[in-house]
């Protein structure tokens, strides 16, 4: 009978034992983070962790009026989810959309998931059109008549809406839109700012690209990696960052950033 007690005991203190991603730690948590597909598996016992999906940014427009900028990833954001022992969550993290060449289309993010938690991809910069729906929206493209929209964020910031100056004949896009906010509506002659950033486990992700002017002032980045409009060519967005790219007026835009997936679980669980 003593021996059956232990035996019990000893199941009763099993702890799980957690696999995949790239491993770090502070005082209080460890970190699994997966920059490209990868599995986390959980065994011996149930595994209680906060964690963050982060779908691809999208890329911004390159048009001669102005082009949107892209739109950042959205995030499923979860805490406090039991992880079954057993369970294996496969890890798939969305490419940035693509950038384009002048006078091309831009391209949305692509969506990040977790076992059944998605990250949507963000939405394109509209080229002399709206931008598109996305986890956070592209902002809208300066059209050739009328103020064009910014598209809808379904899981973070909408794009903010591209300007037509009918006075000047002058047309400048919108930002697109981070997981901290929404882009902002261009002005007369000037490109809005894209959407910032939303800070998980001490890093700041998905930041909204900025939209762009033909001739005047362009609108800054969302930060957390997005790249800011410009009149020349604009530069991707940071790998691994959910963010967008920024439009451009006269050249071709990078590649919106890729998504990101962290999960995060107290020591004192496993060791």
């Amino acid at each position: 009978m003593p021996m059956i007690g232990i035996m019990a005991s000893s199941r009763a203190q099993a702890k799980p034992v957690v696999t995949g991603g790239t491993l770090t730690s502070d005082a209080t948590y460890y970190y699994r983070t997966f920059t490209s597909n990868g599995t986390l598996a959980v065994t011996l016992a149930d595994l209680v962790a906060d964690f963050v999906v982060i779908g691809g940014g999208a890329s911004g427009a390159a048009i001669s009026f102005s082009g949107g900028g892209g739109g950042a990833g959205g995030a499923s954001d979860n805490s406090a989810v039991t992880i079954p022992n057993g369970a294996s969550y496969a890890a798939t993290i969305g490419a940035g959309g693509a950038g384009c060449i002048f006078g091309d289309s831009p391209s949305n993010g692509n969506d990040s998931t977790f076992s059944s938690y998605t990250g949507t991809g963000g939405g394109r910069g509209g080229a002399n059109q709206s931008g598109s729906a996305g986890g956070c929206g592209g902002g809208g493209g300066g059209r050739a008549t009328v103020d064009a929209p910014g598209g809808a964020g379904s899981q973070g910031g909408s794009g903010g809406s591209g300007k037509f100056n009918a006075t000047v004949n002058l047309r400048a896009s919108g930002g697109g839109g981070g997981m901290g906010g929404s882009g902002s509506n261009a002005g007369a002659n000037a490109g809005g700012a894209g959407g910032s950033g939303a800070t998980y486990f001490g890093t700041s992700y998905a930041g909204g690209g900025g939209g762009c002017s033909g001739s005047g002032s362009q609108g800054a980045s969302g930060g957390s990696g997005a790249s800011a409009g410009s009149t020349g060519a604009t530069s991707a967005a940071s790998a691994n960052s959910g963010s967008g790219s920024g439009g451009s007026s006269g050249g071709n835009t990078g590649a919106g950033g890729s998504g990101i997936i962290v999960v995060r679980y107290t020591k004192a669980q496993v060791d």
